[in-house]
């Protein structure tokens, strides 16, 4: 009798380790077959837009790139980003990971934005090359905002005689939030690496926002642009603490395409500016330039305080 219980125990103890073993191996394999929800984790020699379609788009959860150390071309086309999931690209944990277009284009732009979302971008390096804008989002409604945090965004300019170009450039609505980026203008080598800041008289541009809700700079550097934001019709403007380091046009631009009624709150406080010369003409940039305030509707909000204005012309 009691040799049937030692049985029975003993097959009842290795029945229930085989259940367990067998458990534990099922949820292993299933959590390693499956990206982790909503995230997916690119090394360089991947395809950016694969990477990204690869994630599950329309579920209605944020989603997450993240981008290891390494140069991500997309040649002649856009990573696009058509769905209305938030969606955030950023460096993995100690890397530099750069974005490069390397369209020919005035239309190509490294990262096209072609849907209502949120985006944010964080601790990448995005270069577009051959006016190429490098980050665009047209047409879109209120609802679409755009953050870019601890940044650089080259604007190249090659060729000079196709209009400006835009390191962001939106229209139609929706939000900007620029936090501790550079923006630059850059001169590239054959393979498209920038070499250094170009020389002025480029057409290489900021930020154009046209009717957006809002844009908000913060702790932000512009070097070597044509102008740096320029903001027709936009609700609220907020640039503060910022370095406005060499402009040939405008550093920042708040004027109304409209016929009158606009009514912009704007805040320009804490700012470095040094304009540099215009090399076609001689003109020293002009540093801030507010549309006549007749033009602006009667609750216009303007307020410009503790900025410093250098002229570095010579």
């Amino acid at each position: 009798m009691t040799g049937g219980s030692d049985t029975q125990s003993k097959l009842r103890a290795v029945f229930l380790a085989f259940v367990m073993v067998t458990s534990v191996f099922g949820a292993t394999v299933a959590f390693s077959g499956t990206v982790a929800a909503g995230t997916n984790t690119v090394a360089n020699s991947a395809d950016l837009q694969s990477a990204l379609d690869n994630l599950d788009r329309s579920d209605d959860t944020a989603d997450t790139l993240i981008l290891e150390d390494g140069r991500y071309t997309t040649g002649d086309v856009s990573l696009t980003i058509d769905e209305t999931d938030d969606l955030t690209i950023r460096a993995a944990d100690g890397a530099t990971p750069v974005i490069d277009v390397q369209g020919s284009s005035e239309t190509d732009t490294a990262i096209d934005i072609t849907a209502d979302t949120q985006v944010t971008i964080e601790n990448v390096n995005i270069t577009g090359q051959d006016n190429t804008d490098v980050i665009s989002a047209d047409g879109l409604s209120g609802s679409t905002t755009l953050t870019v945090q601890d940044s650089f965004i080259n604007v190249s300019d090659n060729e000079g005689d196709a209009g400006d170009v835009f390191a962001i450039r939106t229209n139609g609505g929706g939000a900007i939030d620029l936090q501790n980026v550079n923006i630059r203008t850059v001169e590239a080598d054959a393979n498209g690496d920038p070499l250094q800041p170009a020389s002025s008289g480029s057409e290489a541009a900021g930020i154009f926002a046209f009717e957006a809700n809002s844009v908000t700079v913060s702790q932000s550097t512009f070097t070597e642009l044509d102008f740096a934001v320029q903001t027709p019709d936009v609700g609220t403007v907020d640039i503060q603490d910022s370095s406005f380091d060499g402009f040939a046009d405008e550093a920042i631009i708040v004027n109304t395409e409209s016929n009158g009624g606009y009514a912009p709150t704007v805040t320009i406080s804490g700012n470095n500016f040094t304009a540099i010369d215009e090399a076609s003409n001689g003109d020293v940039g002009t540093i801030l330039f507010l549309e006549d305030s007749g033009s602006f509707g009667s609750n216009a909000d303007l307020n410009v305080n503790n900025n410093n204005f250098n002229d570095a012309s010579g």
